[in-house]
């Protein structure tokens, strides 16, 4: 994932359609897919500063001290924004 620098998602997968990933691809969008490519678990709006969606609750794996990078990478996007 470009905004959190995540190779694998340790997370809970859910289900996707695969026959929409060319027709997502086509239209400018990004897939980070299950280590073994079966799921969908990212899709990303890489032209957007930060334009990102996710199959799994990066909330649960966050704490105070110690946010899910998403969360960090959310917050770097809106700083940059501002400037």
């Amino acid at each position: 994932m470009k905004h959190c620098n995540l190779s694998t998602i340790p997370k809970r997968a859910r289900e996707d359609r695969p026959h929409y990933r060319t027709t997502l691809k086509e239209a400018g969008l990004t897939l980070s897919t299950s280590p073994d490519g079966r799921l969908v678990e990212t899709v990303e709006l890489t032209e957007q500063p930060f334009h990102v969606g996710v199959s799994y609750h990066p909330e649960f794996k966050s704490r105070p001290n110690k946010p899910h990078p998403l969360f960090v990478g959310f917050a770097k996007a809106s700083l940059e924004g501002r400037k």
